[in-house]
């Protein structure tokens, strides 16, 4: 069934008659698009253990479908949600300064914040390597020794004492904890049905605000760890790395690498079917050979680059404001610690809030793109408050409200990494260009931020918040231009699909969807070679 509205219906590029001999060049075009794919239906190109499972006259249930996610849910979901708070929890240890680390550490100038710094500069360096041994290597294994290498790196960063060691552990932190996010969008894309998808992204992102919510009480129960020859800060560190590395054993144990390895856990019977469950998809399970067309065509995908604009719009926005959030509760409000801590339990499940009613509402109304137009207005509402309305204390509580308006934000994340999976076709293309270059454009956006918000335009910092509100109208373009390409795309591939069918090609009805065979589902196709695939927007 079409994740979409009637796109002849409603897609305001329609031709009209007297087009009619251009409209058929642009589908003869398509067709020459789909033919350099160089294919032959339903066996070049399909991975030999996939080739061993695939059984497309198996019929699924909906009974039985909803039977095979609750096992894949208890294998992959939970699994990806305990490895992300872990990441996050890791990950944020640094900013527990409060602890003396600072201190004992003998940390000048700015080398704590180039403790950050070296962190994303490892993680841009490595993040297309890791890309291409996630293609080569089992996906579960390499991601459980990642888990456990930075667990290690954690737990041994209780033992540093100085700058020189804290920037190399640093450093090693961001080479294996990488591999997250493009292992999260290959197991989502391995494992769930496009609809699903949406969903499961989110989930995961949900940790970043769980996050929020216990990971300074648990600092702050650290923080009163005293008199102990061990420091509170490495009694945090080393008991986060040793969770961290049992953790990732466990990964190694209970994560199968792909449906179709599974055999400890599933019959053969139940695999195949997990496969064939995925086949409307259209992107694929695995795949490890290397494809020159596949890179060419992901670099010159207009929406791999679209998404690349969407990081750097999202990257600005969210970056500066954990500074100013600070100015608002620690000066403002004059909050304590603990306070401040207790504030973030609010912070963190609204933020859950947001991203779970996000993606329900994409799912239920099947347009995500106009969701992340609705979900970007209350961020324009809070950037124009925090220009126009004085940073103190007399202002604090609307400026809080404003802060949590901005929230909103986070659900563009979550839903244009959900857009990668289910529009994205082909492993080449996927795991080498469609996720690291979005990922490296945030990475080298983030790193320049320290720019934006500077001490000469405080308190109002109205340079900075006007840079974020020029973001997000930008936003709002990008999202506009990228559901008309989508739409336009799946105009020309039904109309190229009647063409070499012999058909007019004005039989463009979505409902024709319904007659796809997928037959190409597995052959590894890129999105725009496949005659078969739809985009989802």
């Amino acid at each position: 069934m079409s994740n979409n509205l009637n796109d002849s219906k409603v897609n305001p590029l329609a031709l009209s008659e007297s087009a009619d001999t251009a409209d058929t060049n642009k589908a003869d075009g398509e067709i020459a698009h789909l033919e350099r794919g160089k294919f032959q239906p339903g066996l070049d190109g399909v991975d030999e253990e996939i080739a061993e499972f695939q059984d497309s006259s198996i019929v699924i249930t909906p009974e039985e479908n909803k039977r095979l996610k609750r096992m894949i849910d208890k294998h992959v979901l939970a699994l990806m949600l305990g490895t992300y708070f872990c990441q996050s929890l890791d990950k944020g240890t640094l900013s527990f300064s409060i602890m003396g680390i600072r201190e004992d550490a003998k940390l000048v100038g700015n080398q704590y914040s180039w403790l950050t710094t070296c962190l994303y500069l490892a993680v841009l360096v490595c993040e297309f390597p890791q890309n291409y041994l996630l293609q080569r290597l089992p996906v579960a294994k390499w991601f459980s020794f990642n888990i456990v290498s930075w667990g290690i790196v954690v737990a041994a960063s209780a033992a540093a004492n100085n700058f020189a060691g804290l920037v190399v552990l640093r450093t090693l932190l961001g080479v294996f904890e990488c591999s997250i996010q493009p292992t999260f969008i290959i197991l989502t894309s391995m494992w769930y049905e496009k609809e699903e998808q949406v969903v499961t992204v989110s989930l995961w992102y949900c940790m970043n605000g769980l996050q929020t919510a216990v990971g300074g009480l648990i600092a702050y129960g650290f923080f009163h760890i005293q008199g102990t020859a061990i420091k509170n800060w490495q009694f945090l560190f080393l008991i986060l790395g040793l969770i961290t590395i049992v953790w990732g054993l466990f990964v190694g144990y209970w994560l199968p690498d792909s449906p179709m390895r599974g055999g400890r856990f599933w019959s053969q019977e139940d695999r195949t079917k997990m496969v064939e469950r995925v086949r409307e998809n259209g992107t694929g399970i695995q795949n490890k050979k290397w494809k020159k067309d596949h890179v060419v065509d992901a670099l010159t995908d207009p929406q791999v680059w679209a998404f690349v604009l969407i990081q750097f719009a999202n990257t600005i926005p969210t970056g500066g404001l954990g500074a100013y959030s600070n100015i608002i509760i620690s000066q403002n409000l004059g909050f304590s610690v603990l306070q401040a801590y207790l504030l973030s339990i609010a912070q963190g499940t609204w933020q859950i809030l947001v991203l779970l009613s996000a993606a329900w509402l994409a799912t239920k109304t099947k347009q995500t793109l106009l969701i992340m137009i609705v979900y970007t207005i209350p961020n324009i509402i809070s950037a124009i408050c925090f220009i126009t309305i004085p940073n103190n204390k007399d202002h604090a509580v609307v400026l809080l409200i404003m802060f949590y308006f901005t929230i909103f934000f986070n659900a563009q994340s979550s839903l244009s990494f959900s857009l990668l999976t289910r529009n994205v076709g082909g492993q080449n293309a996927r795991l080498r260009f469609s996720l690291p270059l979005p990922s490296s454009t945030a990475l080298v956006t983030r790193s320049a931020l320290k720019a934006l918000f500077q001490a000469k335009d405080a308190p109002l910092y109205r340079n900075a918040f006007a840079a974020q509100l020029g973001c997000y109208c930008f936003s709002i373009i990008l999202f506009v231009f990228l559901r008309l390409y989508y739409m336009r795309k799946n105009l020309l591939k039904r109309r190229a699909t009647a063409l070499a069918k012999g058909l007019s090609e004005t039989t463009e009805d979505e409902r024709n969807d319904e007659e796809r065979t997928h037959v190409n589902a597995f052959s590894d196709l890129t999105d725009r070679q496949n005659s078969e695939f739809r985009y989802s927007y």
